[in-house]
């Protein structure tokens, strides 16, 4: 009851802070290595553009390493460090130093979380997870080509390269005939092959707090982030890598053979009108010839009804040209 009391007091005191915090492996599985490749298969499924973006290993590549700089900024937000923590009086009636389950709220972070050493730690770790782009031919030629290729890229991303590279051939080789056609392999998704990969890339990073300096500051033994869970759910709920992605964009203006092109509107060539002269002749109709004056009038109201028509139809062709575009790419 005092717990609870307390816990209580301090929530009225100052609003409980929208940050939770969980460690650095388990964050960067669900939402770099799993859930996000999920939602972009199921949007393949819909979009046969979108699909063929997704067989181009550089492409996937791209939005692997933008969703890992869009977590970086999430985790290492500095609007985070500037919320109130929990104070320490009352983390002494706490019954546990450590939550029930993770992620967990403010109450159990550590004091460490928001140092700058440690959040340039984290920052360098994150930064290693980075995937160089694919240099390798593809679709390859054979198998042999393809097994040449895979266990390039793997050696390149990780220490023990062996076990990556057969999950990895295990994935392709699915979309391979067992009779010997090889052509399948254009079939396959990256997004399959980078959720491997990257999970691989995930389970030989160290994520110890040891040797980090702050291992004895904290009940907890693997680096931990904390985060604002507003951004948190903006992101996942995103659909950034979708084809609104300008590297998606354009990779599908490829498909298509063409390319984004600026409109131009043809801009109506009107005679220079002196409406000083005009209004002048309106202000003194008694010295001037009142019949000419009506003429040039009707003449300018012409001009301009046939200026502002000019403006709508350019407006209707470039509403066509927009809806053009777009059913071009997204070909529901």
């Amino acid at each position: 009851m005092v717990e609870e009391a307390l816990i209580f007091l301090s929530t009225r005191i100052e609003k409980t802070p929208p940050l939770e915090m969980d460690t650095l492996k388990s964050f960067l599985t669900k939402h770099l290595c799993c859930d996000i490749w999920k939602r972009a298969n199921s949007f393949a499924k819909w979009n046969s553009n979108y699909k063929n973006c997704l067989k181009n290993p550089n492409s996937v590549i791209y939005l692997y390493n933008e969703a890992l700089d869009r977590l970086k900024a999430i985790v290492l937000d500095d609007e985070c460090t500037e919320h109130s923590r929990f104070p320490q009086i009352l983390k002494e009636f706490l019954r546990s130093d450590i939550p029930d389950s993770l992620p967990c709220d403010y109450k159990y972070f550590p004091n460490f979380w928001d140092n700058a050493t440690y959040r340039t730690h984290i920052e360098s770790v994150l930064d290693q997870l980075r995937l160089p782009s694919f240099l390798v031919n593809w679709p390859p030629r054979d198998q042999l080509e393809l097994e040449d290729g895979i266990s390039k890229y793997c050696a390149q991303i990780v220490k023990n390269s062996e076990s990556c590279f057969y999950r990895t051939m295990s994935v392709l080789l699915k979309y391979v005939d067992s009779g010997g056609d090889f052509d399948g392999v254009r079939e396959v998704l990256w997004t399959d092959v980078v959720e491997l990969l990257a999970l691989e890339k995930l389970n030989q990073t160290n994520f110890s707090l040891y040797g980090t300096g702050f291992v004895n500051q904290s009940v907890y033994n693997q680096l931990v982030v904390v985060y604002n869970v507003n951004s948190l759910g903006d992101y996942v709920r995103s659909d950034w890598f979708y084809i609104n992605n300008p590297v998606i964009k354009q990779k599908i203006f490829q498909f298509l053979g063409e390319a984004p092109v600026e409109m131009e509107v043809e801009k109506e060539v009107v005679d220079d009108l002196d409406i000083d002269e005009i209004l002048d002749k309106i202000t003194q109709p008694r010295n001037q010839n009142v019949g000419k004056i009506k003429n040039e009038m009707r003449n300018c109201k012409k001009l301009l009804t046939d200026l502002e028509d000019s403006v709508v139809v350019h407006k209707r062709i470039l509403e066509k040209s927009g809806h053009l575009l777009k059913s071009l790419i997204e070909d529901n």
